[in-house]
């Protein structure tokens, strides 16, 4: 007998103005042990910056405007070059490696604006980060 197993399709989220999401009323709150927060919807320009650690994911920056002045989100996205990832980059990089996946299938570069829909990933440290966890990314 043969079972076919759906794949859940990923919850979207709230949409917010970006400067709205590191207030802190989108926080992840500890609940018995574990870090809960409320999914939401960002728009933006993903970004290289910086020293980077990859494994299973990458730290990048969220910028509101494509000139990437200003503040940024850190968030957590996938690298394994499937829907909803980034390929993994080289040891040596510019802005214009970056591929990023959609929800879709679209490839899109460090210039296409994103909406993000990611989780905020809380801290035991006693002052929370402004770092989310990418599930969906869509073109903006």
């Amino acid at each position: 007998m043969l079972s076919l197993s759906q794949c859940k399709e990923e919850p979207k989220g709230k949409p917010v103005a970006f400067a709205e999401a590191c207030g802190g009323k989108y926080y992840a709150k500890e609940v018995k042990g574990l870090y809960e927060g409320e999914r939401i919807a960002i728009p933006g320009y993903l970004s290289v910056s910086g020293m980077l650690l990859q494994n299973d994911t990458i730290n990048l920056d969220l910028y509101e405007t494509p000139d990437r002045k200003g503040k940024s989100i850190t968030v957590s996205v996938r690298t394994h070059g499937g829907k909803n990832a980034i390929d993994k980059l080289a040891k040596t990089y510019q802005e214009g490696d970056l591929k990023i996946h959609t929800a879709t299938g679209e490839t899109l570069g460090s210039k296409d604006k994103v909406i993000i829909h990611a989780e905020h990933i809380g801290s035991p440290l006693g002052e929370p980060s402004c770092l989310f966890k990418v599930f969906i990314i869509e073109k903006g």
